[in-house]
């Protein structure tokens, strides 16, 4: 479907000019047109191009340093553009940084009808808006002291506010809604939805991929200021993982030199004995993402009896066996599953980290690593697919495991083996029984009990006597 780009950009690029002693950039300014050149150019982003429509939002993605903030600097105005060009159709608005566009000793309102003004907005039109930004905000009284003494979380309400208040035709967001509490992101989701629908285009700078899944329409990846990939932000993500682990590869490798040559610990807990393995289905490779490094040879799902199974009733426990095939040495493996319902929402996930797990802190090559997870089934009835992976972590960082955050487990991970599509189960109600035919209601079971007393009119009658 064609369509008329409010936001253009063709082979943008930005260009910085690093100089080894601090002189050498005056004789560069000096010399510079004579023909003599001092210090060498560095490159901070090249050939970006890409057309937005209304309605459409485009993600960029990567790892620091990857271009993203110059990208999204450029598209804003604040960085010119050492080449290439951009064409802007309409008003474009900008949340780049804590407080920007701000000016500290004036007061929120104040600034609301300033970023007013700077957008074009007549003192009429901004009039008619700033009821509903100020209870977007949530402020409360704060909204007539100088911004100078607001909090950071103050801040980035009243930016959003703002910024997406005054109905701009293309919107720059850079990791706003990764800040403040759960009911304020729950309202910039809405908020960002409904501009969507109304036509507003939107750039977003985010690192979580959940976002760009769920919102993005076409995504780009950047990396070392080109990029790496343009186009579906489901490839994109997919990208951007296996490009993480690159960082993990060359740290794992010298942990992997070290351990090579010393005696490698025995285990009668990690080595397979006679017991049974059941017969797994096979997984094509090219169903597979894959490192290299390993590779995903069969995956079954079971009941608690050990016979195959797709159709589950709730509360039932379901069996996974998964195994992999080493093809290089490998440090601490990490193997794992998630659960995802119909509508591609994350329901469990858990690797041996979660589960504590004995691993070794060696596998080599040609080994067979067999998973055999179990999974109380205490989801509501419905579609599910199941995905099963395999990584490898440092020791340094699997020792510290207890203390380190999500985050820094995430990217202490190198992905060796993705199986995104290792099967599906259906999960349907229980027959008619005790105490009822589901175990809860809503996505999933949250472990917990519930009381309940009953206060008879005479006890509440002895307890006011009491007090008197």
């Amino acid at each position: 479907m064609s369509c008329k780009p409010v936001l253009s950009a063709h082979k943008l690029g930005k260009a910085y000019r690093l100089y080894r002693k601090p002189q050498d950039r005056l004789k560069h300014m000096l010399l510079g047109p004579l023909g003599r050149e001092y210090g060498k150019a560095f490159w901070a982003l090249r050939g970006v191009s890409f057309d937005l429509c209304p309605g459409e939002m485009l993600a960029v993605i990567g790892k620091n340093g990857s271009g993203k903030s110059t990208l999204l600097q450029i598209l804003a105005g604040t960085l010119k553009p050492t080449e290439g060009t951009l064409e802007v159709q309409g008003r474009i608005a900008a949340l780049l940084e804590l407080g920007s566009g701000f000016h500290p000793e004036f007061t929120g309102r104040e600034n609301i009808f300033i970023n007013g003004a700077i957008l074009g907005l007549s003192r009429r039109e901004m009039e008619e808006r700033v009821d509903d930004i100020i209870a977007f905000a949530d402020i409360g009284e704060f909204i007539d002291q100088p911004v100078k003494y607001y909090s950071s979380g103050m801040f980035v309400r009243l930016a959003f506010a703002v910024t997406t208040g005054l109905s701009p035709d293309i919107l720059l967001v850079d990791e706003a809604l990764a800040v403040g509490d759960i009911f304020f992101k729950q309202k910039c989701y809405r908020r960002l939805e409904q501009l969507l629908d109304a036509g507003t285009a939107v750039v977003l700078v985010t690192h979580n991929m959940g976002d760009v899944e769920m919102f993005a329409h076409k995504a780009i990846l950047l990396s070392n200021g080109e990029v790496y990939y343009q186009g579906e932000p489901s490839e994109a993500v997919r990208l951007y993982f296996l490009l993480e682990q690159q960082e993990q590869e060359a740290r794992i490798a010298e942990a992997l030199k070290k351990k090579q040559g010393k005696e490698k610990p025995q285990s009668e807990e990690l080595t397979a004995g006679d017991g049974e393995w059941p017969q797994l289905f096979p997984v094509p490779e090219d169903k597979q993402v894959l490192s290299g490094k390993a590779v995903c040879t069969g995956v079954l799902i079971t009941d608690a009896e050990g016979r195959p199974k797709q159709v589950f009733r709730n509360g039932d426990e379901m069996h996974v066996y998964y195994e992999f095939e080493v093809l290089e040495d490998i440090t601490i493996p990490v193997g794992g599953i998630s659960i995802r319902n119909a509508r591609d929402v994350l329901v469990h996930g858990k690797t041996v980290l979660e589960t504590d797990t004995r691993v070794p802190p060696l596998v080599e090559k040609g080994s067979k690593l067999r998973f055999h997870q179990r999974v109380s089934l205490e989801v509501g009835p419905g579609e599910y697919s199941l995905e099963v992976g395999l990584a490898e972590i440092l020791p340094g960082m699997y020792e510290q495991r207890s203390f380190a955050s999500p985050q820094e487990l995430r990217n202490g991970l190198a992905r060796l083996c993705h199986v995104p599509e290792a099967g599906q189960f259906v999960v349907v109600p229980r027959p008619q029984g005790t105490p009822a035919v589901m175990t809860h209601r809503g996505l999933c079971n949250l472990p917990g009990t519930l009381e309940l007393q009953v206060v008879s009119p005479s006890q509440d009658g002895e307890r006011e006597r009491e007090i008197e």
